[in-house]
């Protein structure tokens, strides 16, 4: 299997107790769904990392994991709402689907500098 360089990094990181490097340029892919892709490959990866565990990685999966949930949980959502008509009993269901959407963005906003950036 070949690694790309940004997976590389990443996983010298963990595995020597540093912070991780900023991913390279457009390695998170689209905003949406598509931003998580790019922590598929460490949480394969996060058996082998447990045993010699530091803090900052096992931070790192909770909080990124956790997110990636209620991602996954909007992006289910809103292909639910795409099936639905629109009228004026839905509105207040297609708000709250938006808000949550909003809410898990503004999430985002937080964790990326506090994981990337200190």
């Amino acid at each position: 299997m070949v690694m790309s360089p940004d997976q590389q990094a990443f996983d010298m990181a963990v595995v020597a107790d540093q912070v991780m490097p900023l991913p390279a340029e457009g390695a998170h892919g689209g905003h949406g769904g598509a931003h998580g892709l790019n922590d598929v490959f460490p949480w394969l990866r996060l058996p082998i990392v447990i045993p010699g565990g530091s803090m900052w990685a096992s931070t790192y999966f909770l909080l990124t994991g956790f997110h990636a949930i209620h991602v996954i949980v909007g992006l289910i959502v809103f292909a639910v709402l795409l099936t639905w008509t629109l009228n004026a009993k839905r509105a207040g269901a297609i708000e709250n689907a938006g808000l949550y959407w909003h809410f898990v963005d503004l999430v985002w906003i937080f964790l990326f500098p506090l994981l990337y950036l200190f």
